[in-house]
């Protein structure tokens, strides 16, 4: 194991600051601001940041570059102000030329510095989103009159904030259809509707945005009979061991619609997307209570940390997820080294931190190719780089480290490349967005097993892979 690699690993399991030992040379700093004790938290993710790091640095080596980066890593909590307090510590203290965070409500608190009446707040450096998927994040036409501020946030109209995670709309889509097709016009109770009971944290952000994406799911189909959905939210910060999920439950599983007041039959399906360390005691709680309608999860449910807290009841599970892994050579490699470095195989949105961490790497490497003193880069030039390295004509470079080592020849050569990523292409579009497979899983033998695999990327369709 080299020098840099227990360097970087060892910041990232440490949360500390820089490394304390560099190979000589000039070194640029970036940040990795991820849950590592709050209700998403997951050690994998900073893993596979230092595995790209590792990477990259023996790909400048072998480019015969002297230019070397540094991973500088703390814990989001998942908490916005906290995410906001420790990048800034990051960027101020530590010269952290760029920031990887991790859900929505963490990523939309940090991007907000940027709009907020607050100059001297402004970062100044970009921000990658691995695991944001509130629709409303880098949409132009978001609107929100009550809160200005809020509204040229999610807009992203100075372009700070880039996202190598898909929105949920496509994965809305596809879990609907799955619903659907499990009985004639998806009425699986015989009543004559199709109707989903949607369970979710909180009434803002992802859950909310999920939710009107299947809504939007739905009216497509043109079924006779009107479909509905009742969405039931509890809190975002809860207690998982003592909050009250059996009354949600009660809500959800009953023949009353909350949100109308109307009486509209039992649901067909009820679909989840709570915070994976609430996952565990929501499916505890729904099948104490002896209740038997079908139960589809969403991609917040594909955490190791569910498995472990849920144990034997979460056998048999299953839901839909963007792809743990890209199917082919960048997706191969990484999922191989990592399994070497770290004794495990890769789990859920590591091959997408590992994917921010490269991108960023090598936004920095083209950004910086031409000054004198590469540490002198600015955010603004590593943001404006960081949508050309998926140059559609640019030569393909995928993961690894011969592969970084090729990107940067091709770079310094100013010849354009198109990095294809281990969680698949991560191709940025204008609105800093990117599109992914979609797979149906489900938990055979304490397992998360890929079942299905809709192709959303070759249409917005999401024709399945056959």
């Amino acid at each position: 194991m080299s020098t840099s690699f227990r360097c970087t690993v060892l910041s990232a399991l440490l949360f500390s600051g820089a490394c304390a030992e560099q190979d000589p040379g000039a070194v640029i700093t970036y940040g990795a601001v991820l849950d590592r004790t709050g209700s998403i938290s997951m050690i994998s993710w900073f893993d596979a940041a230092a595995l790209a790091t590792t990477h990259a640095n023996a790909g400048m080596k072998l480019a015969g570059k002297s230019l070397q980066f540094n991973l500088a890593t703390s814990d989001s909590t998942n908490t916005g102000s906290v995410t906001v307090t420790r990048s800034t510590e990051l960027v101020r203290s530590l010269g952290a030329k760029a920031i990887i965070t991790d859900s929505s409500q963490d990523n939309i608190a940090l991007n907000t510095t940027y709009y907020d009446a607050d100059p001297s707040n402004d970062l100044n450096v970009p921000i990658i989103g691995m695991t944001c998927t509130a629709p409303s994040i880098n949409d132009p036409n978001a609107v929100n009159a009550a809160d200005p501020v809020n509204q040229a946030t999610l807009r992203n109209e100075k372009k700070w904030n880039f996202r190598t995670v898909m929105n949920s709309d496509l994965q809305a889509s596809v879990i609907t259809r799955i619903a659907f097709n499990r009985a004639p016009n998806g009425d699986r109770n015989g009543d004559g509707k199709f109707k989903i009971a949607f369970y979710a944290t909180g009434s803002a952000g992802a859950g909310a945005g999920f939710a009107a994406g299947v809504r939007t799911a739905l009216a497509a189909l043109n079924l006779p009979t009107t479909p509905v959905v009742e969405e039931i939210y509890h809190p975002a910060t809860l207690d998982a061991n003592t909050y009250d999920f059996a009354t949600d439950i009660a809500k959800l599983t009953d023949n009353k619609n909350d949100n109308t007041g109307m009486i509209d039959g039992n649901p067909d399906v009820i679909m989840l997307i709570a915070f994976p360390q609430y996952a565990a005691a929501i499916i505890k709680s729904y099948l104490n209570g002896g209740n038997t309608v079908p139960v589809l999860q969403t991609h917040t449910a594909r955490f190791f940390s569910t498995l472990r807290a849920a144990g034997s009841l979460f056998e048999g599970q299953e839901g839909t997820s963007p792809a743990v892994l890209d199917n082919g050579a960048s997706g191969d490699l990484f999922a191989s080294t990592y399994k070497a470095a770290t004794g495990v195989a890769p789990q859920y949105l590591d091959s997408n931190t590992y994917d921010s961490a490269m991108l960023i790497m090598l936004a920095a490497a083209a950004a910086s190719k031409d000054l004198a003193d590469p540490t002198q880069v600015t955010g603004a030039q590593i943001r404006d780089a960081l949508r050309t390295i998926n140059a559609p004509n640019g030569t393909v470079v995928r993961t690894g480290p011969d592969e970084f080592a090729k990107a940067v020849m091709l770079l310094s050569e100013n010849k354009p490349i198109n990095y294809e990523g281990a969680s698949g292409p991560v191709d940025f579009d204008s609105n800093l967005n990117i599109i992914d497979r979609i797979v149906h899983w489900k938990v055979v033998g304490g397992q998360f097993v890929d079942i299905a695999k809709y192709d959303c990327v070759a249409s917005a369709a999401c024709p399945i892979i056959k």
